[in-house]
């Protein structure tokens, strides 16, 4: 589920950066339009819970000159009421590997990467599946901890997340526009950023113009502010989006 969105978006991305080199937009020192092919960047945020640690599983798709790049990684964090009790000592993250051998025949192996952190409380370690290069799939995740009477082991295959997050970042001439989405079980938020890459440019007005729906937001008045935070629709769709228009003093 959370691997077919993200292809989803970076296929998208790929979409958008090959019209942006072909594409212009106007910009002056009154106003600028910042379409939906300026997106510059796009992170999403997974958090997992087990009952010793919390996981969140960060992807992230850079776009520059017409092409993108993708990263990723885990953090595993224990929880705080197991702080005292629980360190971590090792942990094995194990992937699928798919590949065509030498004479033609498909194979499908495991992959195993271990990482000792010395009895760390939180570890930070790239999530090899990001990269596609290596054709990697995830597969799960096994975290051995240090107590003081003896070993204990929990294996997760992140499959619901309680938390997530998602921020899109479009990169204009004269602003910079960040969309953010938090959904949780119990509750979703989505706001708009907008921040002005230079002090001189005062914000006078700022819409967001939607593919797929009526204007929902309308237009907001930035009182002369280099940024704004914007509430967004709580029923909404990202491909929907379409153009930032930015009106200044």
């Amino acid at each position: 589920m959370k691997f077919s969105r993200l292809l989803l978006i970076i296929g998208i991305v790929v979409l958008v950066s090959v019209f942006a080199m072909s594409t212009s937009f106007a910009a002056s020192k009154k106003s600028e339009s910042i379409y939906s092919d300026k997106i510059s960047q796009y992170i999403s945020e997974d958090s997992y819970k087990t009952k010793i640690s919390e996981i969140k599983k960060t992807d992230i798709v850079s776009v520059k000159k017409g092409g993108y790049t993708r990263k990723g990684n885990f953090k595993i964090s224990v929880k705080n009421s197991f702080k005292n009790k629980y360190k971590i000592k090792s942990v094995t993250v194990v992937y699928k590997h798919r590949y065509t051998d030498d004479i033609m025949d498909e194979v499908e192996k495991k992959v195993y990467k271990t990482y000792k952190p010395k009895n760390k409380k939180i570890l930070a370690i790239k999530d090899l599946s990001a990269s596609e290069s290596l054709g990697y799939e995830f597969v799960k995740i096994i975290i051995n901890y240090k107590t003081s009477k003896k070993m204990k082991q929990e294996t997760t295959y992140l499959k619901k997340y309680y938390k997530y997050k998602s921020t899109t970042k479009y990169t204009g001439k004269t602003a910079i526009v960040k969309d953010i989405t938090v959904s949780t079980t119990k509750n979703f938020v989505h706001t708009i950023k907008v921040k002005t890459t230079n002090f001189k440019y005062k914000i006078k007005t700022f819409k967001v113009i939607f593919h797929n729906y009526i204007d929902i937001i309308g237009t907001i008045y930035g009182h002369g502010k280099n940024s704004l935070v914007v509430k967004g629709p709580m029923h909404y769709d990202p491909r929907s989006e379409g153009d930032f228009e930015i009106t200044y003093y």
